[in-house]
């Protein structure tokens, strides 16, 4: 049953890496005013393809006028925002969001896939 649900979760991460560009421009744009409530300077990482996106959206939002981009990350998609001061880190990696809902919905869907 565990290898069934390792399967279902690394399917899931594929279809969310496979979503057109434009979606991910969406995600992030989204995921940068989220982290900017919480978040006025930082330092914002993500991967490495994702940074001329990052990049653009930080200069067009005066919002994120605080932040500046870090070196690239081996994520597979989201963003990582570290505050300048050091001592607020906030997570928002596809990865953490997706482990979050699995962990929260793993007993429904092993119920839906096992009885």
């Amino acid at each position: 049953q565990k290898e069934v649900l390792d399967q279902v979760h690394a399917a899931a991460l594929r279809t969310i890496l496979g979503l057109p560009e434009g979606v991910h421009r969406q995600i992030l744009e989204r995921l940068l005013s989220q982290a900017a409530q919480e978040v006025r300077s930082g330092v914002v990482t993500c991967r490495a393809r994702d940074v001329p996106v990052v990049k653009d959206l930080i200069a067009a939002s005066p919002a994120l006028s605080g932040y500046r981009i870090g070196p690239p990350v081996e994520i597979d998609g989201g963003v990582v925002v570290d505050s300048t001061d050091g001592n607020v880190k906030i997570d928002l990696t596809y990865r953490t969001f997706l482990d979050g809902i699995w962990e929260k919905e793993l007993k429904a869907a092993s119920d839906l896939l096992f009885t």
